[in-house]
C-alpha cells in the first residue's frame, strides 16, 4: 500500500482511500496532463507517428514536423485576429 493511502474497511472490502493532500496534488497534475495528453494521441495514432530514426537530430526533425502539422490542422479552428487600425491612416499589409 503506498504511504499517502490508508485502508478502509467497507463492507467486508479493504478500499484504499487516497489523503486530501494527495488527491489535491494530482487535480493540479491532471489539468496539466490533460492538455497535453490529446495533443501526444493524436500525434501517434491519428498521425501514425512513430520514431524509428537513427540519430537523435533526425528524431527531433521527425517530431517537429509532426508538430508543425498538428499546429497547421488546430489554425484552421482558431477565430482569425482583428487587425487594430494603423496610425494616421496609413494601410497596413
Amino acid at each position: 500500500v503506498p504511504k499517502n493511502f490508508r485502508k478502509r474497511i467497507k463492507s467486508e472490502r479493504v478500499v484504499l482511500v487516497m489523503s486530501a493532500r494527495t488527491a489535491k496534488a494530482n487535480g493540479r497534475k491532471l489539468k496539466d496532463r490533460a492538455k497535453v495528453e490529446h495533443v501526444f494521441a493524436q500525434q501517434k495514432v491519428r498521425m501514425g507517428l512513430t520514431i524509428r530514426t537513427v540519430g537523435l537530430a533526425r528524431a527531433k526533425a521527425a517530431i517537429t514536423m509532426a508538430k508543425i502539422a498538428y499546429n497547421m490542422g488546430r489554425l484552421r479552428w482558431l477565430p482569425p485576429i482583428e487587425q487594430p487600425p494603423a496610425p494616421n491612416g496609413l494601410v497596413c499589409i
